[in-house]
């Protein structure tokens, strides 16, 4: 059963990272519309500003939960080289309950501005703004998914590793984790 949740998981993580290909895509060619009609045509588009703005949420909330999929968000990593394996399951999950946590608050938030404010629309667009909102809604909700689907990896798994397929990078190859360089590597020696 958990097996077959961390595969769900994987694929709506899949789904979402598509899904910000897409958005990426549909900003890039409003703002290159909106930079046409300006300087050239000499006319702008007056819903371009708010469009690139709203699709740049969703970007950075779709992109959120990419990112903690395959374990690239920023962390404070005091405690990676600390401790054996059995430490660093612990701290990893611990990690991600918080992770969990926030991703509930986000999630509720989101819910709640839906609710409350969903039923407006933008001012030049006349976009439902509930579109806008659902955004931290979705987003948290995917994000608290991920760390579920952690969480119970690193408690079932013997190893170090997480049992979550991470989001396939250019040409079907795995994203590389972001190392960390000590200060002290980079340094040029004193005269």
């Amino acid at each position: 059963m958990m097996r077959a949740f961390t595969r769900a998981v994987g694929g709506l993580v899949r789904l979402a990272d598509h899904l910000i290909g897409l958005l990426l895509l549909v900003t890039v060619a409003v703002n290159a519309a909106a930079v046409f009609m300006r300087y050239v045509v000499g006319d702008s588009i007056s819903w371009s500003e708010e469009a690139i703005r709203y699709l740049a949420i969703w970007i950075t909330f779709l992109g959120a939960v990419a990112a903690s999929q395959a374990d690239e968000h920023m962390d404070m990593n005091m405690l990676a080289e600390f401790g054996g394996a059995g430490f660093q399951r612990w701290h990893r999950s611990l990690l991600h309950i918080l992770i969990s946590v926030f991703a509930a608050i986000v999630t509720w938030q989101g819910v709640r501005y839906c609710i409350l404010n969903g039923a407006q629309t933008a001012p030049t667009t006349g976009l439902p703004m509930v579109f806008v909102y659902s955004a931290l809604a979705v987003g948290g909700a995917l994000l608290f998914l991920v760390s579920i689907a952690k969480i119970f990896g690193l408690q079932t798994s013997a190893m170090d590793t997480v049992s979550v397929p991470a989001v396939p990078g250019p040409a079907g190859t795995e994203p590389a984790a972001l190392q960390a360089v000590p200060l002290s590597s980079t340094a040029e020696p004193a005269p």
